[in-house]
């Protein structure tokens, strides 16, 4: 599993653009991977997003949207009435139901 993309900073102010702030996680293993119970969390850790039953095949990814929206293949909403990923920088971490990092990601502008 890796954190494959980030979009950050969205056109315009982030609280009226959440859906086009967005991390994209990939399975680039040879086995599907259930992500029911693990974690995308930021650097503070006060924002964290608890997956649901999603398998994701070899190849396959999903991108997590800040706002909410109505979930498709691919496409989760984290469903926050605020930006989680900080323009300036910050630390996007995916852990597993262990609490263990299974990725990190760490951007600054």
């Amino acid at each position: 599993m890796s954190i494959a993309e980030v979009q950050h900073n969205p056109p315009g102010p982030d609280d009226e653009n959440l859906n086009d702030e967005s991390v994209t996680i990939a399975n680039e293993g040879e086995d599907a991977i259930d992500l029911a119970g693990w974690t995308l969390r930021d650097e503070s850790s006060r924002n964290r997003y608890v997956f649901g039953a999603v398998t994701l095949a070899p190849g396959d990814g999903v991108t997590i949207k800040t706002g909410c929206g109505i979930e498709e293949p691919g496409t989760l909403y984290w469903c926050s009435d605020r930006p989680i990923w900080s323009n300036s920088g910050d630390t996007v971490m995916l852990l597993d139901t262990h609490g263990n990092v299974a990725d990190w990601l760490t951007y600054r502008d």
